[in-house]
């Protein structure tokens, strides 16, 4: 059912390109008539402004689907990836270990000898 939505939508689309390209060639054809390049330049507006709500509809679909929190029209996709790989860094470290039940140690060296040591207790 969805597909066919989209089916629809693409076919619909693909009119309304096809719609503009044959009026903008009447346009050009029809130089020295005003009113008639008048009514054309209307037809060509409302079309294009039907085609950019499909296209706007479809971009934000797309935007929901992909569950993206980044996503804003003048924000740049650079930012969203710098922090995400800001997040994987800081996934990626040890902050504190756990060496007994009620003992953790967190500063960088403490963990880096504790670490150590385990490994030479294997």
């Amino acid at each position: 059912m969805l597909r066919q939505k989209n089916l629809k939508q693409k076919k619909k689309e693909d009119e309304l390109e096809k719609s503009i390209a044959i009026l903008e060639q009447q346009l050009h054809k029809a130089n020295n008539n005003a009113l008639k390049n008048q009514n054309i330049l209307v037809r060509i507006n409302t079309l294009k402004c039907e085609l950019e709500k499909i296209i706007e509809y479809r971009n934000k679909g797309a935007i929901l689907r992909s569950k993206s929190q980044w996503y804003n029209e003048r924000e740049k996709n650079t930012k969203y990836f710098l922090n995400l790989e800001k997040r994987h860094f800081k996934q990626g470290t040890i902050s504190q270990l756990k060496i007994n039940d009620a003992h953790f140690v967190t500063s960088d060296k403490a963990i880096l000898s504790e670490c150590e040591l385990f490994y030479k207790h294997l």
